[in-house]
């Protein structure tokens, strides 16, 4: 009844035109995808780099470091002057380079001569203690996120810790 004459329809051939385009749009769309996660990745090193460069939160985190080795402790005086300079980072919002730059010079210039080289000397015997010390931070912190609705990173380790958490655990434990 329906008689087909003439060419027969190439249907194969469609199916390869078909099989082809969808292989071009899926390697266009992967490509797409790769220069996106590289820019992330770029932008999370940048970011990196951002925190490792900041001089208040290197000076802080030697503060916590002198204060965790007994025979490099505070006096009542020291405590008195890097107390204020660590509640000025914390209320700082948007601190400049310069800023950040000028409390660190401020904090390390409180330090003793025997603090300044305590911390040129990598950390070898206290070992056990910085853990114990660091453990007790980690649960200090996990307990003041606890306490607050802001705080998302609390038992995240010390080094994804945002700067004023670091200026605020420096001050806690200046303060006991």
């Amino acid at each position: 009844m329906f008689k087909k004459e003439g060419k027969p329809k190439p249907v194969a051939l469609i199916g390869v035109l078909l099989l082809l385009v969808v292989v071009i749009a899926t390697g266009c769309s992967s490509q797409q995808t790769s220069s996106g996660t590289q820019n992330q990745s770029q932008t999370t090193q940048a970011n990196q780099g951002q925190r490792q460069s900041n001089p208040a939160v290197k000076a802080t985190r030697d503060i916590t470091r002198l204060q965790q080795n007994t025979q490099t402790v505070f006096t009542s005086d020291q405590v008195s002057q890097l107390k204020p300079l660590l509640q000025a980072l914390i209320d700082t919002s948007n601190p400049t380079s310069d800023f950040l730059q000028a409390k660190a010079d401020s904090i390390t210039a409180i330090f003793t001569e025997q603090q300044k080289t305590a911390l040129t000397q990598k950390p070898s015997g206290n070992k056990p203690q910085q853990n114990a010390s660091s453990n007790s931070s980690s649960s200090q912190s996990n307990t003041d996120s606890a306490n607050s609705t802001n705080s998302t990173k609390g038992s995240a380790p010390s080094n994804n810790l945002e700067p004023k958490t670091i200026y605020q655990q420096a001050l806690d434990a200046l303060s006991k």
